[in-house]
């Protein structure tokens, strides 16, 4: 059953306000354990899936993701439907102009299996597991999907789960989206996952040997003594990568890094927390949300 936010109460919205504010409750966390991520969500009166949703998208306690928290509870109206909220969200990032899905999605097949889980979600979704996993099953092996539209249909496949057994969805959907657009940015770059988890793990074992060969300085090091250190350390760990034919490897990817797909990333991550902000500030009141549902249950029945 779905919670009204902040069971209606705008002094307990201040609250919930304040702690974020001040780090004063740790379910909402990105670290926070499953049960203090249940609590936060019981006492605050919103929806686990919500509260899922929030700790990964901010990645609480982080500074700057704590201001886009704040902007979307101080958005969310005491009363709102935040299940309902949820799917909507779910929905808009579907069809966003930008960086929405259905856009990536040009084969047919994946497209039409992609529309019917939408479609679900969009209706309240039905409780059925296995209605669900055959649409999962469906969409995932849809013929002619290349490479980034089968990561751009995983987002979707994320959604294709009933909110209330499966808190963990939104979060899931916002995990597989940013992989989605982060194999986008890849292959269109020319990387491909493959190379560069082998660059990370040769930059890996090469710091670990080089932190064990270059002894640090003591604790009485002047500036200039901890500057030579960091060359000499950085030195070793060129050679030991050179060594392994991936220093200019390394240096390429780390380019890539910082000048395509961390400014990549940047942009869509402020889309991505816009459409959170927008779905707290359009979500709907509970009331109204009943109210829809008897008015759509007298109308099937009259038709009948």
């Amino acid at each position: 059953m779905s919670l009204r936010a902040y069971d209606g109460d705008p002094a307990l919205k201040a609250k919930v306000i304040n702690d974020v504010a001040t780090d004063a409750d740790r379910g909402w966390f990105i670290n926070a354990s499953l049960v203090e991520r249940q609590e936060t969500a019981r006492a605050a009166h919103l929806d686990p899936a919500f509260v899922g949703l929030i700790t990964t998208a901010t990645l609480l306690p982080w500074p700057e993701g704590k201001t886009s928290a704040i902007e979307a509870f101080e958005a969310l109206a005491p009363g709102a439907d935040t299940a309902g909220l949820v799917r909507d969200w779910m929905v808009e990032i579907y069809r966003h102009p930008s960086h929405g899905v259905a856009r990536k999605l040009a084969a047919p097949a994946g497209r039409q299996a992609a529309e019917a889980i939408v479609a679900m979600v969009e209706a309240g979704g039905p409780k059925s597991r296995a209605v669900w996993k055959s649409a999962r099953s469906t969409l995932l092996a849809a013929p002619g999907l290349r490479p980034v539209e089968r990561a751009y249909a995983r987002v979707v496949a994320a959604m294709a789960w009933d909110i209330e057994a499966s808190p963990g969805v939104a979060s899931d959907v916002w995990i597989a989206w940013q992989h989605a657009v982060t194999t986008e940015c890849d292959l269109g770059a020319g990387w491909d996952q493959e190379s560069q988890n082998q660059i990370s793990e040769a930059l890996r074992k090469a710091m670990q040997q080089a932190f064990s060969e270059v002894a640090p300085p003591g604790q009485d090091a002047t500036p200039q003594e901890l500057k030579d250190h960091a060359v000499e350390r950085q030195a070793r760990i060129d050679e030991l990568l050179a060594r392994e034919g991936l220093d200019q490897d390394w240096r390429a990817l780390s380019a890539y890094w910082e000048n395509h797909l961390g400014p990549h990333l940047r942009g869509w991550r402020s889309t991505a927390l816009a459409t959170l902000c927008r779905a707290c500030r359009e979500a709907l009141a509970f009331e109204a949300v009943a109210e829809g549902a008897s008015q759509a249950a007298t109308h099937v029945v009259g038709a009948q």
